[in-house]
Order: C-alpha cells, then structure tokens, then sequence
C-alpha cells in the first residue's frame, strides 16, 4: 500500500472517512506513478543526486601520488503545494425521511466529495504522463501501424527491452531497471487479443489471458491498469465518458513507493502528513422542520512532480518511458 499510514495523520472521524475512501480507490493509479510524500509546508524542495557517480576515474595511483577526486552532484527541485476543494450540501430532512440514511448522510456526502478530488487528481497526473513533451526525446516513441501489441507483426517484449535499455541510460546501470507498467482497462483488452501473447499461452487455459501472464510476459513486477472514468462534459450536455491514459498508451516506469534520497521513483506526490481535512458547517439560514442544512467540505494540497529528473537544468521524467499507440 503506497500510503503508510504511520506518515499520514487524520485528526477527526471525518478525515479518516476521506483518507480510507482514498486508499481504497483502486480505480485511480497516479499513487503508483507519483509516490505519496507527506510533507509539513507548502514548499519543499526535493533532493537528487545525479549520474557523476557512474563517471569512470583514473583509480591506477601510486603511493606517492595524489588521488583523483570523486564529486557528486546534490540539486534540489522545488515543489509547492497546491490548494484543492470541493463542497456540498446535505439536507436533512431528506437524511430523515431516506429509507437508508446512511446515503444521505455526511459520511456518505464526504466520500462523494473525495471521489470528485481524486478524479481531478488522476487528470492531472495522466495529463502529465501522456505528454510528450514531458520526456526527453530518447523516453517516448510511437509504435508503428502493423508492429502494435495486438497485430500479428507486433513484438511488445522487443519494444519492452528497447524502452528500459532507453531508461538505464538515463537512471544508472547499477539501478533496477523499470519494474512497473500503467495502461487503460481498453489498452489491457486489446493486448489480451496480441496473437503472440495468444501463442504463447494457448495451452495454459481457456478463457482470457489473465492479468498475471500478461504481467509475466511484459516482464515487469507490477501491472497497473486504470479503470476509471471521466467526463469533461457539463451537466446537462451529452456524456462523452473516456479513460484517463488513452486507450493506446502505456507507461513503463520505474516504481518505489517509499523514496528515500539515493533512491530512484518515476514521480513524488507532495501531500501534506494530514491529507484532508473536512468540516461541516450547520447553515442556520437554512432552516427545516429536521434543523439546519450542512455544508460539507473537503481539501487536500498536493503536487505532482518527477521522482528523477533529465537534469537539474530540467523537469522531464527521467525514470520512465511512454510508449504509444501500443494496440491497434
């Protein structure tokens, strides 16, 4: 579980509500792509140490001579937190009168608030990770039409091999190279149908390809697939729902939910140690035969941000690789 809980606080029932509903989101991913890092202000820098210590040094030194020096360069990224909010009403005389008052209560208001907050938080983060423009160019590349994942020309572990040989070049030889692997629900699907992966386990068992042989195939520790949903459609228009990563793209990213400083992570999420909080406020100028109405609200502060970067000079993920239009 990315949040440790001995890090993050809550301070009143209320706040547990949000911060359970929040780890029990298994439809949203940015957790695993932006490790949780709580901090105690609104700033914080992020330490990183670069690639010097690869650097090849004379080390053939006599005893009278002087040794070469090792130096190591330290550079620090500066994050600030984000405020985020969102609110609404319960009624109560509606909560009196519902046959099952529990879904009209606070509690029930203060996970459908958290909910909207953690959709917000998985478009920023997918918007983050399928942006080109956010990789060095050696990091992204398009797979070409009759090489894709679900074609019979498609070759998914050559183009696996090829993007983390991309990586290493980029996190150091010594690290463990990417061990994870984000895509939509739709990319999954389709990969399943790849008539090499179909080949490879066709003696296995009937049914689908599961989500373990492709894991296994794909040749990573862990397989995220998002299976949430949005619309950017206001009320009252059509609903055009849609994943968050694109149905063709997949992340291979390098994934350590606990980043200490030598450590490599694809992404940190800044989140202050307590990550909500929640009031709930009697409006006595909305007044019912029940009593007043309530106004809940829910806010967190957060930001996203590379766990390794190009170089101190940018704020380009560097300890991962886009790969799209992956299925046909």
């Amino acid at each position: 579980m990315p949040y440790d809980r001995s890090a993050f606080v809550t301070r009143t029932p209320q706040e547990d509500i949000a911060f359970d509903f929040m780890v029990d989101a298994s439809a949203y991913v940015a957790d695993k792509l932006f490790a949780p890092k709580p901090v105690d202000k609104a700033d914080k820098k992020f330490y990183q140490v670069d690639l010097s210590k690869l650097k090849l040094v004379n080390i053939d030194k006599g005893t009278m001579a002087e040794p070469d020096t090792v130096d190591e360069q330290l550079f620090a990224s500066n994050v600030s937190l984000k405020e985020k909010k969102l609110g609404g009403w319960v009624n109560p005389r509606d909560e009196r009168d519902a046959d099952i008052k529990s879904l009209l209560g606070d509690a029930r208001k203060i996970k459908q608030i958290t909910n909207q907050i953690l959709i917000g938080r998985e478009y920023q983060a997918a918007a983050l990770v399928t942006n080109t423009a956010n990789y060095p160019t050696a990091l992204t590349s398009a797979i070409a039409s009759g090489s894709r994942w679900n074609e019979a020309g498609g070759d998914p572990e050559a183009d696996i091999i090829t993007a983390q040989e991309a990586v290493r070049n980029y996190i150091g030889g010594g690290v463990t190279p990417c061990n994870a692997i984000v895509m939509d629900i739709a990319c999954f699907r389709k990969l399943q149908t790849s008539p090499n992966l179909r080949t490879r386990t066709m003696y296995t068992k009937a049914g689908p390809v599961p989500q373990e042989l492709v894991q296994a195939y794909l040749g990573v520790d862990h397989l995220f697939i998002s299976t949430g949903r949005y619309s950017a459609k206001l009320e009252g228009i059509a609903e055009s729902l849609g994943g968050f990563y694109g149905a063709d793209n997949v992340v291979l990213f390098k994934y350590n939910p606990s980043v200490a400083l030598e450590d490599v992570s694809f992404g940190v999420m800044a989140l202050m140690d307590s990550p909500f909080w929640v009031t709930v406020t009697p409006d006595p100028k909305r007044m019912g035969p029940a009593g007043p109405a309530r106004f809940v609200q829910v806010g967190s502060e957060w930001a996203l941000a590379p766990g390794m970067v190009e170089s101190s000079s940018s704020t380009k993920f560097a300890a991962g690789y886009l790969l799209r239009t992956v299925v046909a």
